[in-house]
């Protein structure tokens, strides 16, 4: 036999030999291991396939992870163009910063959040940004608000539409009797009349994807 075909079939019984050691693992038990991981290997384990660089930037495992990682994670600060996880312990790990984010003359201010996605806004614009993975996008601009709110919002918000899979921006300015609803998935903003006026609104928890609104004086 040929030194060539003999190696060829060496590596052909390397190969089914290795298939025979590390058995199928289904996809939903992959996933659970993965939403298990930090944050470190998560942005390693991207680079291994193209099925897991995807699901890991799924969105319904990033809510599975959230749910995991949230009982380790509780507070994100931004300060000064740095931002820093605080972990159950107080222990604080600097995180670098979104390009995004990273305007000379505007800073960050984050105006909601829900799944453990933050809702930023940079000047004019609204970014969705998800520590856990670092994915940072932008979800639509406040441009025709430029005049008519100032830029100022008493109170705003995120919350996810599980009917539309979609996440929704809340806005509402104490001077006007309705809220603007802004889609990220369509880049589009509607106005609902809103029947309470006054400073004494403030945004309530979101709590399974709804966004409250809590009203003082009652």
């Amino acid at each position: 036999m040929e030194p060539g075909r003999r190696e060829h079939k060496k590596n052909q019984k390397i190969e089914a030999k290795s298939k025979t050691q590390f058995p199928y693992l289904p996809e939903e038990i992959v996933l659970r291991i993965l939403s298990k991981l930090s944050i470190d290997s998560l942005l390693r384990f991207r680079c291994v396939s193209k099925p897991w660089h995807s699901s890991i930037h799924d969105l319904k495992f990033k809510q599975q992870q959230v749910i995991v990682m949230s009982k380790r994670v509780e507070k994100w600060i931004i300060k000064n163009l740095s931002i820093q996880l605080i972990d159950h312990r107080g222990s604080i790990k600097n995180l670098p910063v979104p390009k995004p984010f990273m305007q000379p003359t505007k800073l960050p201010e984050i105006m909601g959040s829900c799944n453990g996605i933050l809702l930023v806004r940079v000047g004019l614009d609204c970014f969705l940004w998800n520590p856990l993975n670092r994915c940072c996008t932008k979800a639509i601009s406040i441009e025709r608000f430029r005049y008519n709110f100032n830029g100022y919002f008493i109170v705003s918000g995120l919350c996810y539409d599980s009917y539309t899979d979609d996440y929704k921006i809340v806005l509402w300015n104490s001077g006007h009797c309705f809220v603007m609803v802004g889609s990220c998935r369509n880049k589009t903003w509607t106005e609902i009349p809103f029947p309470y006026y006054g400073r004494k609104v403030r945004a309530g928890p979101t709590i399974g994807g709804p966004f409250s609104l809590v009203d003082k004086e009652n």
